[in-house]
């Protein structure tokens, strides 16, 4: 299950883009600011990031400065209504993904996510510090997956036994 880490003051927003998440399949968390997303991004790993631009304290733009100082490979989705060209071109300077403009279609949202996970190699393979092979890419969006759940602790660390020996296997990393 893909994690994402979603970034909006609007609480009732925020609410419903996590619901929405959740309920088609991605583990979804909501921060009201940048400084309790700077927080679970130490305190865990994310698949993706969804930010505001406008926020008290912290900007979506200074945050998504911090989180390249960091993390080069993250997908990160500005959600906003800033829909200048001025901002867009900040934005993509700065190294967003992706931009979508309040009011949000969740099912564009959606979608917009889905393109974005399947370009990152970060998702997999980012973890172990190496990347994944295109052939395995191609042949792992291919087949359906079959999952059992665990805890997320119990799920992190199989993830990563299992990147680590198919990066052995193949000697990417």
């Amino acid at each position: 299950m893909f994690k994402i880490l979603v970034v909006e003051d609007d609480c009732a927003l925020n609410h419903s883009v996590c619901a929405y998440l959740d309920a088609n399949g991605f583990e979804a968390t909501g921060c009201l600011n940048a400084d309790d997303a700077c927080d679970k991004l130490f305190e865990g790993v994310y698949d993706l990031i969804i930010s505001d631009i406008m926020m008290p304290g912290t900007d979506g733009f200074a945050f998504a400065e911090e989180v390249r100082d960091f993390n080069k490979d993250i997908p990160i989705l500005f959600m906003t209504a800033r829909g200048d060209i001025e901002a867009k071109r900040r934005g993509f300077r700065i190294g967003i993904d992706d931009y979508v403009e309040k009011p949000v279609d969740l099912e564009e949202l959606k979608m917009r996510i889905g393109a974005l996970l399947r370009r990152s190699d970060f998702s997999l393979f980012s973890l172990m510090g190496c990347r994944m092979p295109r052939f395995l890419t191609q042949h792992i969006h291919k087949r359906p997956l079959k999952t059992i759940s665990y805890s997320t602790s119990v799920s992190y660390t199989i993830r990563c036994k299992c990147l680590a020996a198919v990066c052995e296997m193949f000697m990417f990393c």
